[in-house]
Order: structure tokens, then sequence, then C-alpha cells
């Protein structure tokens, strides 16, 4: 979608609309990169730490993942129904 865009001349640059635009969706893919590579890192030492820690570690990244969708709902509300 960015690269359709910026093909087009919607750049940043135009307004603040698009600026707001390619600031939160593009903070919001970062938090969704952040999120995938946290529970690789917790895959990966799963088998390597007590079920006490990994249950912690779980309970904080499922409410990680809670928090993104609810910006992802906030962002797909206000960029993409309004």
């Amino acid at each position: 979608e960015y690269a359709h865009d910026l093909a087009t001349g919607l750049a940043p640059s135009v307004n603040t609309f698009l600026a707001m635009y390619f600031t939160l969706t593009g903070l919001h893919a970062l938090h969704v990169v952040a999120g995938v590579a946290a529970n690789a890192w917790a895959i990966a030492g799963a088998t390597r730490i007590d079920a006490a820690l990994m249950a912690g570690r779980t309970r904080a990244l499922s409410l990680y993942w809670v928090f993104v969708n609810i910006i992802w709902l906030i962002i797909f509300g206000l960029v993409y129904l309004s």
C-alpha cells in the first residue's frame, strides 16, 4: 500500500492527513514486528526456562498483542473508515 501511495504522489509531505497516516501505520507496523520478534524469542527459550517464567512471558506477550490490536482498531477507524 505504501508503494502504491508513494508512486501516485501521496507522500507524507503533501498534507497533514498523509503525514499522520504514514506515521500511525508505520509505528503500528514497527510494533507488530517487535511483537513477532518477542514471540520468536519466547518460543526459542521455552525449553530452557521453567513453567512459571514461561507463563509470565506468555501473559506479558498476550497483553502486548491485545494492546497492538486495540490500537489497530482505532487506527483503522480513524484512517480507513473516516
